[in-house]
């Protein structure tokens, strides 16, 4: 009587369907009862008097009495028991950083959608949702802040969705929501564009506002997948579409991408598989003084030969490579080559300055330094002949992972040069915040020297302050003589391109370097 709080005057002509939690449960036990006669440890839940939920054991077995068949029933409190087992699965179905739904529990829940939405002919949208540059953070935050900025984004996705929706965290920075019922994809977007809109917003993190946007891919039932395992994996190849697009955007599933992904998971094999093979090669581009003429450095450049011989420039693969993480063994193999060709050249009297390009994906490695390290020391190459070239943009970031990377090279002796000079915000405050020594003047911006006089006179501004400041400044990209002149003219140190020096296997290097071109002047 005590468990349901009441005393034995109150609960005479009271029926056990009176304390059931819900209708549904008691119409199960109703059933049960009806099919079999009897029930042996059967899991009931009940509420007391005052509206207190509880869990009882019960069994019924039919006897006979006075004539009548009756019901004895024989119960037992195990809502302890039941207690620890929801805690039990509460902690194995939900993200112990977040309190979210875990991947067990989501999908879960969209087995549960997919058979209502069969049954009801009705829809559900899966969207995936990952955050840009999370990496970062942990790198140069630590993986307090990292799981201080995963436990707002988990608020921020509660807040973007409906109270029935369900929001998950499958792992590391990836979260998933469950639009069940929705009618079409109008209402999916602007719940995708709430997300971006409440990611957006600044993220306090060891007292310091850091910037924070997402990726979001979308699959819907029943056109982009009829089960889980479609959906989900169409919901990822959309999530990759929107971070190809620029990132800080949704997009929705479309088979013609599909299609594009396949085919570039299929590249992202044969790279691997051609470094096995030894497919890749390296050609060198000379770079020379302009005042002398003379070859004084040059740049390694790797191809890719395919079967039955086809040459593939690093315009069809490098991006591919960079996105992947591909451009890391590629990078490796590259340094490692062309310092053991820098070394043969060594060998014969020659003293040049080995230029390789280093992408932002490699930068990002904190093990790239002592790499560089290993590999100067294994092939016998002293650190001040090796200049390793870094884009523009891969330093605009404000990235101390970059920045950590970038002075340990410097500390190791190597030259570091800002590549691409004129195709980001062409400040030279780069050089000055990382102590660079080298400029290199985009392509885009030499060829327009002959007919923009605002491109001429950004190279003329270069190289002044080159002089001021002991910078050594290259043009890049020339292609013809009037550039050749023109560059020299507005103070360039020095040049590089087609009309300078096509690339050419490392043999034809001592040739060349023994044939300089001639002056500008």
């Amino acid at each position: 009587m005590q468990q349901f709080a009441l005393d034995v005057d109150a609960l005479r002509g009271r029926s056990l369907a009176d304390f059931h939690v819900d209708a549904e449960s008691r119409a199960a036990l109703s059933d049960a009862l009806s099919r079999h006669g009897s029930v042996r440890d059967y899991e009931i839940h009940l509420k007391d008097a005052g509206g207190r939920p509880f869990w009882l054991l019960m069994s019924a077995q039919p006897i006979h009495y006075a004539g009548e068949t009756c019901l004895i029933f024989a119960f037992a409190n195990i809502d302890d028991r039941k207690r620890t087992q929801d805690d039990m699965r509460r902690k194995a179905m939900h993200d112990q950083l977040t309190g979210l739904p875990n991947r067990a529990m989501f999908l879960e829940s969209l087995e549960r959608a997919l058979r209502k939405a069969r049954r009801r002919g009705s829809r559900f949208s899966v969207l995936f949702v990952d955050l840009d540059h999370f990496k970062e953070v942990n790198d140069t935050m630590g993986h307090t802040a990292g799981d201080q900025m995963l436990l707002a984004v988990g608020e921020r996705l509660t807040k973007a969705v409906r109270q029935s929706d369900l929001v998950a965290r499958l792992a590391g920075d990836e979260f998933v929501v469950l639009i069940e019922e929705h009618r079409g994809p109008e209402e999916v977007m602007i719940v995708a564009q709430k997300i971006l809109a409440l990611l957006q917003r600044p993220v306090m993190l060891e007292w310091r506002e850091v910037a924070i946007s997402a990726s979001v891919g979308i699959a819907g039932f029943p056109e982009d997948g009829d089960d889980i395992d479609t959906l989900m994996k169409h919901a990822d190849t959309a999530m990759y579409q929107a971070k190809e697009r620029g990132r800080n955007n949704f997009q929705f599933f479309s088979a013609e991408f599909n299609r594009l992904s396949l085919e570039r998971s299929e590249i992202e094999k044969r790279i691997r598989v051609g470094l096995d093979r030894d497919e890749f090669f390296l050609q060198y581009q000379p770079e020379i003084e302009l005042a002398t003429g003379k070859v004084v450095a040059v740049e390694a450049l790797v191809r890719w030969r395919t079967p039955p011989a086809r040459v593939v420039l690093p315009p069809d693969f490098l991006p591919l490579a960079e996105e992947n993480g591909t451009i890391i063994p590629i990078g490796e193999w590259v340094l490692s080559r062309a310092l053991q060709d820098q070394r043969a050249w060594r060998d014969k009297g020659l003293d040049l300055t080995l230029s390789i390009n280093i992408s932002a994906r490699q930068l990002q490695q904190p093990e790239l330094a002592e790499s560089v390290r290993g590999a100067l020391q294994s092939h016998g190459v002293a650190a001040r002949s090796l200049r390793l070239e870094i884009p523009e943009t891969a330093l605009m970031g404000e990235s101390e992972a970059a920045a950590r990377t970038v002075r340990a090279l410097q500390e190791a002796g190597v030259e570091i040069a800002l590549d691409n000079f004129g195709t980001g915000y062409s400040s030279l405050g780069l050089v000055r915040g990382f102590s660079l020594r080298v400029v290199k003047i985009d392509r885009s911006l030499v060829s327009s020297c002959p007919n923009k006089r605002e491109c001429a006179a950004l190279v003329q501004a270069v190289s002044a302050m080159g002089r001021n400041l002991g910078l050594t400044v290259i043009a890049g990209g020339v292609e013809t003589e009037e550039e050749r002149r023109l560059v020299a003219s507005l103070g360039c140190d020095r040049a590089q391109g087609n009309f300078i020096g096509r690339p050419v296997e490392a043999a034809r290097i001592a040739e060349l370097a023994q044939a300089p071109t001639v002056p500008a002047e």
